[in-house]
């Protein structure tokens, strides 16, 4: 039987979503694991209820994995020269897609290792870096379950932190064809992690 067109694009899917982020201290984990919990159990299932909180750094979508190779080698030489550094969060905010969707998170403290930080990263990131750093509770929601979710999360006093010293590359195939989970690629530590541990620890 004659072949009408080129099936093999759409059988062979060689480009990637890369995602750099900064993974979170464990007992922070723990703590945003609650915090997912109680928003289910205020609206019921919503689509981040099941991911990792972190914080994004990076986003590198829909790309060849052999591109994507040169770009990692950049930014390990390039992060290899970054302290490591303190992230403190801060109660909530949100962000409005548009009428019907909305994001809750939790946020940042900007300081000034922060900030310093975001620049430098904006610098060698420039197309995916993320401006406002922050930690998802609950993405894309309707604006109805966000009221009801806002009422809890606007009053609510929370506070931690935790020292960064590494990022965390994560791929998938290209998400234009598939909502396949991220999984880890890469961990690139960041410069004088051990000192920095060692001092907030004691």
């Amino acid at each position: 039987m004659k072949q009408l067109f080129n099936t093999l694009p759409f059988t062979k899917i060689t480009k990637k979503d890369y995602l750099l982020i900064v993974p979170l201290a464990e007992r922070i984990v723990s703590k945003f694991i609650f915090l997912k919990l109680k928003a289910w159990e205020l609206i019921g299932e919503y689509p981040s209820l099941h991911s990792k909180a972190h914080i994004t750094v990076n986003h590198d979508p829909n790309i060849d994995a052999f591109i994507f190779e040169e770009k990692l080698a950049y930014y390990q030489r390039k992060l290899s020269f970054a302290d490591a550094f303190e992230i403190a969060i801060s109660g909530f905010d949100y962000f409005k897609h548009h009428a019907n969707s909305y994001t809750i998170y939790a946020k940042v403290k900007i300081d000034v290792t922060v900030k310093s930080r975001l620049s430098n990263f904006q610098h060698m990131f420039p197309k995916g870096a993320v401006k406002i750093p922050h930690i998802t509770i609950a993405k894309t929601i309707s604006k109805k379950k966000y009221d009801i979710l806002w009422a809890y999360f606007e009053k609510l006093n929370f506070e931690c932190s935790f020292y960064a010293d590494k990022i965390t590359v994560l791929e998938t195939p290209t998400r234009k064809f598939n909502n396949l989970p991220m999984r880890q690629k890469a961990d690139i530590g960041l410069m004088s992690a051990k000192i920095c541990q060692q001092i907030y620890e004691n």
